[in-house]
């Protein structure tokens, strides 16, 4: 696996966590080779006037899902994410974002569907204000960001989505180290089943992921498949305070690249 020396690249596995200072915005569009998945952090929380510009490179059925939302601020994150992921799109196909064309396969993983370019894979995650979006060519990825909330039954979130394996070492920490021992395992689980493309039908407690802070970032074991967990490699991230990444990629052969969508790539909205 080559390495790379600039601040804003990851290797797969790295465990010092790239944190909201790590991410960097490009002076020029970047590369994206066969070995890089590029990670862009997005602040969905835009002022009226880019809501109202996003708003119009959305595909009417993005209109409908909208406008579905009860409470502003929802829709405003999603119009936000929705135009910035076709801006994004389009600069790697060479496309105005709104002939940016979405298909999803039959557990319902969105991918670029366009005749002019089948390489180009792409999944995101959001919480709150915050959204991260993965981009590789032909790499089947996932990526899960949570903000690490309190949580009042922790054990018993624990209980229902780890593994036996999971649970022995989650419940030998000490209470004070449980919520970001949680989160790291629960965005690292996440990510995996994203990447996997099954969606709500894995089952959580039916592989291992690591999660102690000490340990590289790893899938440890698939209990349907003793050769699964060799296919993918994962790195985890911070992309702001208090909130906890993970990126589960096939292979061990790529480096993570960090980016923040940011102006002036903000104001670049085309709509035709």
């Amino acid at each position: 696996m080559s390495r790379y020396h600039d601040h804003s690249t990851r290797e797969v596995g790295q465990e010092d966590d790239a944190r909201s200072d790590f991410w960097q915005i490009p002076t020029d569009w970047p590369v994206l080779d066969a070995d890089h998945v590029h990670l862009w952090r997005v602040d969905l929380n835009q002022t009226d006037d880019l809501v109202a510009r996003y708003s119009r490179v959305l595909a009417p059925d993005e209109e409908y899902r909208a406008g579905r939302f009860r409470f502003e601020r929802h829709k405003r994150r999603f119009v936000v994410g929705r135009a910035i992921l076709r801006q994004v799109l389009g600069r790697y196909l060479d496309l105005s974002p709104a002939h940016v064309a979405f298909g999803y396969g039959p557990k319902g993983k969105p991918f670029v569907d366009h005749s002019t370019d089948h390489l180009i894979r792409f999944n995101l995650s959001h919480t709150e204000e915050l959204m991260v979006l993965a981009v590789s060519l032909n790499r089947e990825m996932g990526v899960d960001v949570e903000f690490m909330r309190p949580i009042s039954d922790i054990d018993q979130l624990a209980d229902h989505c780890f593994s036996e394996k999971e649970l022995r070492t989650f419940k030998q920490l000490k209470s004070q180290h449980r919520r970001a021992a949680f989160f790291r395992c629960w965005t690292r689980k996440e990510a995996y089943v994203k990447a996997i493309g099954d969606g709500f039908s894995a089952p959580l407690k039916g592989f291992d992921v690591s999660f102690l802070p000490e340990a590289e970032a790893r899938l440890l074991r698939v209990v349907a498949d003793s050769e699964e967990a060799d296919k993918w490699s994962m790195c985890s991230f911070e992309p702001a305070l208090d909130v906890q990444g993970a990126l589960v990629a096939a292979g061990n052969d790529w480096n993570a690249h960090f980016y923040r969508w940011a102006k002036p790539w903000s104001e670049c909205v085309s709509v035709v």
